[in-house]
């Protein structure tokens, strides 16, 4: 089935038209990665490089910011690929225009969407990325600007909360655990995640994680029951719900050193 995937992903990954990470090449990227490390064949390595060149080429244009389509979700994938060791990169250098560009984004966009894929949750993801980092230099002025925008966004999420609805609490909850576990704003942050979760049936942040975590498995597990059927349906490439997310699944079925992949989605 890994093989099928991937033959068909090394066919249709030059002409998938978006660059972004849930729906585009950079979650093909992710897969052939994941796939040369599991199968010990440097060519699928070589060919999700030549998709990171493409990636890089379409992002010279004036692209989304967004997590699941545009800049966030492409530089959360690119620094998620230096902190397990897939490439070699300085991402204070490789990411300093996606800092530039998404905390403008951040500070002055727009407000009503607070969603992880397309709104103000994504933008905090890539900042949680960025400063989480095996290899960030907390005395660097990049890092401290990226700390410097959570605190706002916290702060934007406070005043918001009396009008978003139950998804939107769900993603902007799921950012503040991730906050949590960082030392910024920390008391702050625990007060929110008290009144955010006060709001939804979450009462408490391992029943919210054990819960986030039963929904990606139910939604990954129907698309390869779906895929396993006789009709063989003709699923989107991309990370999320597409041939990609459905190779880094069964990948992480078969060894569980290759879930990691989990914390983009």
């Amino acid at each position: 089935m890994l093989h099928e995937i991937s033959t068909v992903l090394m066919q249709k990954g030059p002409s998938v038209p978006d660059a972004g990470l849930l729906h585009g090449k950079m979650g093909l990227v992710i897969f052939f990665f994941h796939y040369a490390r599991f199968a010990g064949d440097k060519s699928f390595e070589d060919h999700a490089m030549e998709l990171f060149d493409s990636i890089q080429q379409q992002i010279l244009q004036e692209y989304a910011v967004n997590y699941a389509d545009g800049l966030a979700g492409i530089g959360s994938g690119i620094e998620y690929l230096v902190q397990y060791d897939f490439i070699e990169a300085d991402t204070n250098d490789v990411l300093r225009d996606f800092d530039r560009t998404i905390r403008s984004a951040a500070a002055h966009g727009e407000r009503n969407d607070i969603s992880l894929f397309t709104g103000l949750s994504g933008l905090g993801r890539y900042f949680l990325f960025r400063v989480t980092g095996q290899r960030t230099d907390n005395e660097h002025i990049g890092t401290l600007n990226n700390k410097m925008m959570l605190i706002h966004l916290t702060d934007i999420f406070e005043r918001l909360h009396p009008f978003m609805k139950e998804p939107e609490i769900e993603d902007v909850l799921m950012f503040l655990y991730a906050m949590n576990q960082t030392t910024i704003f920390p008391v702050k942050t625990g007060r929110l995640i008290k009144l955010f979760s006060s709001c939804i049936s979450w009462p408490s942040q391992d029943d919210a994680i054990y819960k986030y975590k039963r929904k990606a498995e139910a939604f990954y597990s129907s698309k390869y029951h779906a895929y396993l059927s006789t009709s063989k349906p003709d699923i989107a490439s991309g990370l999320y719900g597409g041939l990609a997310g459905l190779g880094l699944y069964v990948l992480s079925k078969l060894d569980k050193r290759h879930e990691t992949w989990m914390k983009l989605i």
